[in-house]
């Protein structure tokens, strides 16, 4: 995952916000692992609907709509 954060503009306390896009990077960083897979991503679209996605045992991807339904670990 990359981060990259504006530097905050004069009218804000740049130290206070310099600390907290610091810290958000931190704790941000550590939920996407390269060296970690995942049993599937959810993404949400334009209209605000959220899709799973998943690798079947032929490496192709699975794209099915997330109902909230089910939760898989």
């Amino acid at each position: 995952m990359i981060l990259n954060f504006q530097t905050p503009s004069e009218k804000y306390d740049r130290t206070f916000f310099a600390g907290l896009l610091a810290y958000l990077k931190q704790r941000l960083t550590f939920a996407v692992s390269t060296e970690e897979a995942a049993p599937r991503i959810i993404l949400l679209s334009p209209d605000g609907k959220s899709w799973n996605v998943t690798v079947d045992n032929s490496g192709d991807l699975v794209v099915a709509q997330n109902t909230g339904t089910i939760k898989e670990r």
